[in-house]
């Protein structure tokens, strides 16, 4: 992970635990930086009602990370996954 991947994580880290509830440490990787796939598999252990598989959200189609994260947490929460790519 470059120096600057780290600082931006270490920067966006509080405000990634006070929307999501856990901590963002989990989906840095050392060499490929943020883990989306990580991410969206947590995201799919704790809620059921959404499969990233299927792209499904409570029974709704086309439901992709984005728009599940969005419905779920907000834009903001959009926009911090967005910055973290």
């Amino acid at each position: 992970m470059s120096s600057e991947t780290f600082m931006k994580a270490k920067k966006l880290s509080p405000k990634f635990e006070k929307l999501f509830g856990f901590s963002l440490a989990k989906f840095m990787h050392p060499i490929f930086g943020f883990d989306i796939i990580a991410l969206d598999m947590k995201f799919k252990a704790m809620n059921p009602e959404y499969d990233p598989d299927e792209c499904t959200y409570k029974g709704k189609k086309n439901a992709g990370m984005s728009e599940f994260v969005a419905l779920r947490y907000g834009e903001e929460a959009v926009n911090l996954i967005r910055e973290l790519m």
